[in-house]
């Protein structure tokens, strides 16, 4: 895995586009960042290739997905360095956790409500580049110190396969107690327009739960349509599920796929993409994330829905 000196992954670009090439800017967590596969076979680098094939001239596909960040964080980069690349088209990758993420940060806003800084009340990444659990969210954190764990650390991969699924399950159920925690202290939502809102009430509407995070999360979508409007660039939109999300009918990703389908053919529902859930081929076998073969799948998809410059 390798980053450039943008902080992009991938190879080397230079900030400035080069004449006659169709730069595009996806933006996303960790599915666009592609965790477990390496720098070619994420479907940013694919559609590059793709494309490349398909209009025969030059193609830059710059994959700023970072693992962990959500609407918020997509919205704020765009802003302060995403347009700064000149980009020709923007591509945005949402989740449903995206929206749940909205209630364990804490935000300063512009006179809009859009962010201007973003803080975790959950993790952080330290100075070794681990994630770390910070106790700002009325989550108790895991504990994984032992005599040894950090040779464990340093020198086994099964050590940290162990130790992510176990945290991950984990996380699941803790997050969900903390959250309920988290809404009875926050109350019925707000219910005002989210840009008349103060600081305090939007941080408690989070707070209480998924239905105000979707509006926020609406409001951020709107607010990242009108940079890029005004600015003069065309945005598509993509919604992932994961594995499982099949199973998965709450309130986020309902909400997500009702999104994208009213923005016809501007979003891709990758659910659609593969409708056999666990028994697709196109994920890792133990983790919700997909496999090469997953991300050449959605890149062909994207290849195939954006349209000619």
């Amino acid at each position: 895995m390798h980053t450039n000196a943008l902080g992009l992954r991938g190879t080397a670009v230079g900030r400035s586009k080069p004449p006659g090439t169709l730069r595009i800017l996806v933006l996303g967590d960790s599915f666009a960042f592609g965790f477990g596969v390496e720098d070619d076979e994420t479907f940013p680098a694919r559609l590059e290739t793709l494309l490349r094939e398909r209009l025969g001239h030059p193609v830059e596909v710059l994959n700023a997905g970072v693992p962990g960040w959500n609407t918020a964080h997509y919205g704020l980069f765009l802003r302060e360095r995403g347009l700064a690349l000149q980009p020709d088209r923007v591509l945005v990758a949402l989740m449903g956790n995206d929206v749940s993420a909205l209630g364990r940060q804490r935000f300063d806003v512009d006179a809009d409500r859009l962010p201007l800084r973003i803080e975790s009340m959950r993790r952080m990444i330290d100075h070794r580049g681990r994630m770390r659990y910070v106790n700002d969210a009325h989550l108790e954190l895991p504990r994984f110190a032992f005599p040894g764990s950090d040779w464990l650390a340093d020198h086994s991969r099964l050590y940290h396969w162990i130790r992510l699924r176990l945290t991950w399950r984990w996380v699941e159920r803790a997050e969900a107690a903390a959250d309920r925690e988290r809404a009875e202290e926050a109350g019925p939502p707000p219910d005002a327009p989210i840009a008349s809102l103060s600081v305090d009430e939007l941080q408690r509407g989070l707070r209480s739960g998924d239905e105000f995070r979707l509006r926020y999360h609406r409001h951020l979508v709107a607010g990242l349509e009108q940079t890029c409007a005004e600015n003069g660039i065309p945005v598509d939109w993509m919604v992932i599920g994961k594995r499982d999300s099949a199973a998965q009918a709450g309130m986020p990703l309902v909400g997500l796929r009702e999104d994208c389908a009213a923005l016809g053919s501007r979003c891709l529902d990758t659910l659609d993409l593969f409708p056999t859930g666990r028994s697709d081929d196109s994920f890792f076998a133990e983790d919700p994330h997909w496999n090469a073969a997953g991300h050449d799948r959605v890149a062909r998809a994207l290849a195939e829905r954006l349209p000619r410059p």
